[in-house]
C-alpha cells in the first residue's frame, strides 16, 4: 500500500483507535496509530490519559478515566455488573452492553461517539466492541485481540466469578461481525479460530528496525536485563532467584513499571541479593538502545494461565532488536521464535533450576554468537515487515483506495 501524503482533511479517511491503556507508553497502539497516519488517515484516539508526552498528530483524544485498582473499587465495579449480565437473566443486547460498559465507565462514550463518522475503527480491547458497533454507519471494524479475553485473568477468583461469562458473550456476539481480526500469537489465533469459528490474522508485536551494533560480552560480569510490568501474576521474583543462583558472575537489571505494592515487595527482597538492581523505567523511545548495553534478555514466565502460556510479548522482540541473547522458559510460541532464529536458549522445563542450567552452561563466546544471531534476525523481526499484514487487510477493506 502506497504511503499517502499531503491530503486535505476532506480527502483523508478517518480512523478511531480505541485502547484501554496509557497510549504514550503502549507500543502496539502507538504502532497502529503511526501506521494509519502514514497511510493517510486522520486518527482520533479513545484511551486513558496520556501518562507521558501526547502522541503526535492525533486529531482528537477522547479521554477515558484512569481505572482504580484498590479492593473497594474492584468490588463495586464487579457488583455493578453482577448476575443480570453474567447469568444471562436479562435478555436484550442493548441492556447487556450498557451494563458492561457502565462497569468500566465507558457508557457515556458509546453515546457521545455514536454521531461520529469514521471509515475505520480499531478496537484493541474486547470490551470496546459494543462502542464500535454502536457507530454503525459505514465504518469498518478491525479488532486487535491482544489477549484471549475469555481467559485473560483466569487465575483470579474475581474474574472467574464476575467477568468470564460476559467476555464469552462479547466474543459470541461480536467477533463474527468484525470486518478484520488480528491477534499477537499462533496460540491465541488457534484458540479464537477453534472456539468462535472465525479467522484471525497474526500481527506480532515487533518494534521498528533500529540500526545498532552488536556489543561485546562483558569480561567482568555477564549483564542480564528484563523490562516491563511488575505484575504479580508474572512472578518477577523468580527471575531474581535465577540471577541469585547464577551468582556474582552475572548481574540482572530490572526496569519495571506497575503495581506499587508489588514493587515495594520486590525491593525488600533485593536487600539480601547483591547482583540484582531495580532501575527506573525506560522511556519508550529509549528501550532498545538501553537494552543494547546488555548481554542477555531474560524472561521467565510460568504458564499459570492460557494467555501466559501462549504469550508472544513486545519484550521478546525488543531483546532481539537490541541484539541480545535471549533466555526464556519453554513457552511454546516464544520458544518457536527463539529456536527458529537460533538467537538464544530455551530451558528444558519451567523451573528455576532449569533456567539456571540453560544460562550457566554458556560461555562468553556462545553468548556472543547468540547475540550475532539476534542481529541477523533483527532485520526480519521488525515492523516494516510485520505491517505488510496490515497493509493487506486495508487493501481488502478498502479496495477502491488503490
Amino acid at each position: 500500500m502506497k504511503q499517502k501524503e499531503n491530503l486535505s482533511n476532506s480527502e483523508q479517511k478517518r480512523a478511531l483507535v480505541m485502547t484501554l491503556s496509557y497510549p504514550s507508553a503502549d507500543p502496539r497502539p502507538l504502532r497502529m496509530i503511526g501506521f494509519l497516519q502514514s497511510n493517510g488517515y486522520r486518527v482520533d484516539l479513545l484511551s486513558y490519559p496520556y501518562n507521558r508526552e501526547p502522541i503526535q498528530g492525533i486529531n482528537r483524544h477522547h479521554e477515558i478515566p484512569s481505572p482504580k485498582y484498590d479492593l473497594f473499587s474492584k468490588v463495586i465495579r464487579n457488583l455493578h455488573g453482577l448476575s443480570p449480565v453474567l447469568s444471562g437473566w436479562i435478555p436484550g443486547k442493548k441492556l447487556k452492553e450498557q451494563l458492561i460498559l457502565s462497569r468500566f465507565e465507558l457508557a457515556s462514550f458509546s453515546e457521545s461517539l455514536s454521531d461520529e463518522t469514521y471509515d475505520l475503527i480499531v478496537a484493541q480491547d474486547l470490551i470496546l466492541l459494543p462502542i464500535a458497533f454502536s457507530m454503525e454507519k459505514k465504518a469498518k471494524v478491525l479488532f486487535d485481540a491482544r489477549e484471549y479475553y475469555p481467559s485473560q485473568f483466569e487465575d483470579q477468583w474475581f474474574f472467574r466469578q464476575f467477568e468470564k461469562r460476559e467476555r464469552e458473550w462479547l466474543c459470541s456476539e461480536y467477533l463474527s461481525k468484525c470486518d478484520a481480526l488480528i491477534t499477537v500469537s499462533p496460540g491465541l489465533k488457534r484458540r479464537y479460530d477453534d472456539e468462535y469459528h472465525v479467522n484471525f490474522e497474526i500481527v506480532r508485536s515487533v518494534p521498528d528496525s533500529i540500526p545498532l551494533e552488536v556489543g561485546d560480552v562483558s569480561k567482568e560480569q555477564i549483564r542480564m536485563v528484563h523490562h516491563g510490568g511488575a505484575i504479580r501474576s508474572r512472578k518477577i521474583e523468580n527471575m531474581i532467584k535465577i540471577a541469585q543462583q547464577l551468582g556474582d558472575r552475572y548481574s540482572l537489571d530490572l526496569y519495571l513499571t506497575g503495581e506499587p505494592g508489588y514493587l515495594t515487595e520486590l525491593k525488600e527482597m533485593l536487600k539480601t541479593v547483591r547482583n540484582v538492581t531495580i532501575r527506573e523505567p525506560i522511556a519508550f523511545d529509549n528501550i532498545i538502545p538501553t537494552l543494547n548495553r546488555y548481554d542477555i534478555g531474560l524472561y521467565y514466565l510460568e504458564p499459570a494461565s492460557f494467555n501466559l502460556k501462549y504469550c508472544l510479548p513486545n519484550k521478546l522482540f525488543e531483546f532481539i532488536q537490541a541484539r541480545l541473547m535471549v533466555s526464556i522458559g519453554p513457552s511454546p510460541d516464544m520458544a518457536d521464535v527463539v529456536n527458529h532464529y537460533g538467537c538464544g536458549v530455551v530451558a528444558d522445563e519451567f523451573s528455576i533450576e532449569s533456567m539456571v542450567d540453560s544460562v550457566s552452561n554458556q560461555t562468553r563466546e556462545s553468548i556472543q554468537q547468540y547475540k550475532e544471531k539476534s542481529h541477523q534476525a533483527s532485520s526480519e523481526l521488525c515492523f516494516d515487515n510485520e505491517k505488510k499484514v496490515l497493509e493487506s487487510l486495508l487493501t481488502k477493506l478498502f479496495p477502491d483506495n488503490e
